[in-house]
């Protein structure tokens, strides 16, 4: 089971978590959808696509941009379809794995071979291309 907390509050809960790119991306039906509300910020992934915003508020306390989704993500992340991840403090605990603070999407611009489809490729400076 893993769970997503900020400020003293579970955000979300699920067993049915993808990791990518260090991120856990939680299944959009497991978040308490009353602490979330729509950004306006948008960022761009190489390789993902276009990621949407969420502000997350707390007992009157709001944590600005602190979860992403990608609302049609590419072919190469449908695994993250109808998924969000957090960064921004807010702390994700899975007793199945030990996790660290997430990283803004739009920094990501290696790949680091955690999924299916880019097994094999490893991080470095420079941006790879998938081998079709």
């Amino acid at each position: 089971m893993a769970i997503a907390i900020w400020n003293d509050e579970v955000l979300a809960e699920s067993d049915d978590i993808v990791y990518l790119e260090g991120n856990a991306y939680f299944p959009r039906a497991s978040l308490r959808q009353d602490l979330f509300e729509e950004s306006a910020h948008r960022s761009i992934c190489p390789w993902k696509g276009s990621a949407n915003y969420l502000h997350v508020v707390v007992n009157g306390k709001r944590n600005e941009d602190a979860a992403w989704y990608y609302p049609d993500p590419s072919v190469l992340a449908r695994k993250i379809t109808d998924r969000v991840a957090f960064w921004q403090g807010v702390e994700i605990q899975d007793s199945r794995r030990r996790l660290s603070a997430g990283t803004e999407p739009e920094e990501k611009t290696s790949i680091r071979g955690e999924t299916d489809e880019w097994h094999g490729y490893l991080s470095s400076s420079r941006k790879h291309e998938p081998r079709l």
